[in-house]
């Protein structure tokens, strides 16, 4: 199974498939301040669901090479934490993460409207505002 986690300013969404193929969803409120605890509850997502990939979403720049956060303007405590490192040493799990705003572009561009589209351009509005962009099938 693949799980999807989308980590908002205010909520943290988790989507999925069970061994059946039934869809599950699953909304949890973002009332954590401190890294260590909220690395501690999406591991316990993981733990609860047991995939064998993880996809996440986050508000804010990833660094594609290193996988660390920076500027995620609704969730600044987590500032410098390098979450798909924190998730794979602790769940032995593949972890791909990348911004929100660009997976909603890029979801849009394979399944939606924009499907094939040349160039698309999504904005994101939430409890911030966010873009993202595909150009030629690929996120920019």
């Amino acid at each position: 199974m693949i799980l999807g986690i989308d980590i908002g300013g205010t909520f943290i969404k988790v989507v999925g498939k069970d061994e059946n193929n039934n869809i599950f969803k699953e909304k949890i409120s973002v009332n954590f301040q401190d890294k260590k605890t909220f690395v501690s509850e999406i591991l316990k997502l993981i733990e609860k669901h047991k995939p064998s990939k993880v996809g996440i979403a986050i508000a804010g720049l990833v660094d594609k090479k290193s996988g660390q956060l920076t500027n995620s303007p609704n969730l600044k405590f987590l500032e410098g934490l390098n979450l798909k490192q924190e998730i794979e040493n602790h769940s032995n799990i593949k972890v791909f993460i990348e911004n929100d705003a660009n997976l909603a572009a890029y979801g849009e561009y394979v399944y939606g409207n924009g499907k094939d589209s040349e160039i698309l351009v999504c904005l994101t509005l939430g409890t911030g505002l966010g873009g993202g962009a595909v150009i030629g099938g690929k996120i920019l």
